[in-house]
């Protein structure tokens, strides 16, 4: 590996740590298992990839899928939209490797073992089940990986900032309407995030989950009509209920900070409900 904080080439990527357990991953790398185009002939993993961002159906729902070919996936959904590589370095490539893993639904998700900071190796026992929390400071890359990964096979997400969540409750047409929205994953495929793409390079889904993004930078109460409310805290504590759709959020709050600002029941909800993942690592804007 090079010095800590310099980009980590491709192969160190593809997977470090997991050549003792690697017997799915080796498999993996036999490209032309799973993959066909519309008459029957395989393709290798390349060129499915390639037939799916010009539109073929058919060579898109025949792909592998495991975490070694979502990661060329995202690098090259990444090079189409941001117009420039994906940066892997010491910082984000377990983490990197750990959404890999997550959104191509591969249990080994599970069992990665994490660096800490000491030097040594833990499994967080994640669970597929549950959705993302992606905690870190202010700059390390939370939303920009919740959006480079935000079209994926397992279920696409419209990534909202907790502020635009929060001020549209205030609208006319904001209220219980604004929460019933995202409450019941009654989220529309348009915005911004998905201007970008046709039906087909959305992998033909209509409907997406949820990314909150930014949990904290709104205000903890607002009013409608005369009614005040938390519109974050009654999202999270409503999508409780709505397994196996899956809700994301990002955040620059530590848990400690989660608890103080949406209070027990909240915080038990996320804790029961989220992934805790945590992104380190220096401001990338000011890179």
């Amino acid at each position: 590996m090079k010095e800590e904080g310099k980009i980590i080439s491709a192969e160190v990527l593809r997977y470090a740590q997991d050549d003792k357990r690697g017997e799915v991953l080796r498999g993996a790398q036999d490209d032309k298992r799973g993959a066909q185009d519309d008459k029957g002939k395989p393709m290798t993993f390349a060129e499915a990839i390639r037939s799916h961002v010009a539109g073929d159906r058919i060579g898109a729902l025949r792909l592998p899928w495991l975490p070694k070919h979502h990661l060329d996936f995202v690098k090259m959904r990444h090079d189409q939209v941001f117009k420039e590589p994906l940066i892997i370095d010491n910082y984000n490539l377990h983490i990197i490797k750990a959404l890999c893993y997550y959104f191509s639904g591969h249990p080994d998700f599970e069992k990665l073992l994490i660096p800490t900071d000491d030097g040594k190796f833990t499994c967080y026992n994640w669970k597929l089940k549950k959705g993302l929390l992606i905690m870190g400071d202010v700059g390390s890359g939370k939303t920009h990986l919740m959006r480079t990964f935000m079209v994926n096979k397992r279920e696409n997400y419209r990534v909202v900032p907790a502020l635009t969540i929060a001020t549209e409750y205030t609208e006319n047409e904001g209220g219980y309407n604004l929460l019933n929205k995202y409450k019941n994953n009654n989220i529309p495929m348009k915005g911004d995030e998905f201007l970008k793409y046709s039906n087909e390079k959305t992998l033909w889904k209509t409907r997406v989950g949820l990314c909150i993004d930014d949990l904290g930078t709104e205000q903890p109460y607002y009013l409608h009509m005369g009614n005040k409310a938390a519109p974050i805290a009654e999202i999270i504590t409503a999508r409780y209920d709505l397994a196996p759709q899956l809700t994301h959020m990002t955040t620059n709050l530590s848990r400690s900070e989660i608890m103080e600002r949406y209070g027990a029941r909240v915080f038990s909800r996320i804790m029961q409900n989220f992934n805790l993942v945590v992104l380190t690592g220096p401001d990338r804007r000011m890179g």
